[in-house]
């Protein structure tokens, strides 16, 4: 089966770009095209409505650009997206209008751009 791209998942922090050097360096190697960087884990916001960046922030878009690949987006962590998870349904298909799902649908506008 023909494979259009690879796509690389990162967390914002360097001990994960690390590994997502190595990623880029293989998917290269094998001429497979890079579709671009999703930042997962991005921030976490508090109940109040806080910000937090647990793991820092913007790793990924700073890699992305650092090696000339499109970024797609981030995920932040909503507890939301585990849950849809757990039941088996994604949550841009249980709850596409919140902030959760809307993070996974930007990212895969993002993608069918890259695809067209």
């Amino acid at each position: 089966m023909p494979l259009d791209g690879g796509i690389i998942v990162t967390t914002p922090q360097e001990a994960s770009l690390g590994v997502v050097r190595k990623g880029i360096a293989m998917f290269k190697k094998v001429n497979v095209p890079l579709l671009g960087i999703v930042e997962n884990m991005s921030y976490f916001t508090t109940p109040n409505g806080e910000r937090v960046e647990i793991f820092g922030h913007g790793g990924g878009r700073t890699e992305a650009a650092r090696q000339d690949i499109p970024f797609l987006g981030e995920v932040p962590i909503f507890t939301e997206i585990r849950e849809a998870g757990d039941r088996g349904v994604p949550i841009v298909v249980s709850a596409p209008q919140k902030t959760a799902g809307q993070a996974f649908i930007q990212i895969a506008e993002a993608l069918r751009k890259r695809l067209v």
